[in-house]
């Protein structure tokens, strides 16, 4: 399911001018190295080879325990707009004063892996990073889901970008995706053509003139990839 969701991502983001930096965790946390950042087709083959058989040494095995606190350690020190945080809702480690992990062992001490988590994802969202959970899997537990992201859920015209989680099924979030990437990558550009007199008559001279203004957008970025 995680494997799914993350291809759904990518395709979604392909191509599109976005970066995007995949953390993996189970009882520790690392991030995932491609040697690029920018969704192209080579990212998305060296994401599927990391998927898959595994890329320069680095491969998806997702065994031991669920230390959400160590991952939002590392997104902590990731630039990012937005943080696409996939889970079953199950946080079972959490790191010790000593730097090593701490693995619970029961339900009755889940929460301590839980409150480890909670403290960090405020962190990370009082860094103006928006946090968006996708839960995944069977028995998926929303009430910690919605403790490390907030209480709306994705759908109709909540998008992304303002919304806390999201759970099966996932047909509209890859283009809500999409539309969420260009909302913040994108930029708008203005056309205006113009002749300097009309009515012409044989052997007068028009002068065409057309100017293009990038109006920049919410974010002020520069028009990319124009012919």
């Amino acid at each position: 399911a995680v494997k799914d969701g993350v291809s759904t991502l990518l395709n979604a983001l392909l191509n599109s001018g976005a970066s995007l930096q995949i953390i993996e965790f189970s009882t520790t946390s690392s991030v995932v190295n491609l040697g690029l950042n920018t969704v192209n087709e080579t990212y998305l083959s060296r994401l599927n080879d990391y998927l898959g058989a595994g890329y320069n040494g680095q491969n998806y095995n997702p065994v031991g325990a669920t230390n959400w606190d160590d991952a939002l350690r590392d997104v902590e020190v990731t630039p990012a707009d937005l943080v696409i945080f996939f889970t079953d809702g199950f946080p079972t480690a959490y790191i010790g004063p000593d730097g090593n992990p701490i693995v619970q062992g029961g339900a009755a001490t889940f929460q301590a892996a839980l409150d480890a988590a909670v403290t960090r994802a405020n962190i990370v969202k009082g860094q103006g990073k928006h946090m968006f959970v996708v839960g995944v899997g069977a028995g998926i537990n929303l009430p910690n889901i919605q403790a490390i992201s907030g209480p709306d859920r994705f759908g109709g015209p909540v998008s992304v970008l303002t919304a806390d989680f999201t759970t099966p099924p996932y047909e509209e979030l890859a283009a809500n995706l999409a539309a969420a990437v260009n909302a913040i990558c994108g930029t708008e550009l203005t056309v205006n053509k113009t002749a300097s007199n009309s009515g012409v008559c044989a052997g007068e001279t028009v002068t065409f003139t057309t100017t293009v203004t990038n109006t920049g957008g919410s974010f002020n970025f520069e028009a990319k990839n124009l012919n």
